[in-house]
């Protein structure tokens, strides 16, 4: 199954423009550092695009690792810190 279909990869970034939204505001509260629109925009396209690139490594990151001959399962399935 594909999590990025045409409408999950709206609702993630509409998602990812209310936080970045939130944390541009809280940049502005707290440090006094305002966001260009366009730096704005390029955090969150850049953001989905990592999201997404994340997802196509989901196949390979997880499950058994050859090492001189043995077979170790990973202790660490990346996607699931990704979920959390």
């Amino acid at each position: 199954m594909q999590l990025f279909t045409r409408r999950n990869h709206q609702q993630l970034l509409v998602i990812v423009t209310i936080w970045a939204l939130w944390l541009s505001r809280n940049k502005l509260l707290h440090e006094g550092k305002q966001q260009t629109n366009n730096d704005l925009c390029i955090f969150i396209l850049g953001y989905v695009r990592e999201l997404e690139a994340l997802e196509g490594m989901r196949r390979w990151c997880g499950g058994l690792f050859q090492i001189r001959g043995l077979e170790l399962i990973s202790i660490i399935d990346f996607t699931e810190i990704w979920r959390r």
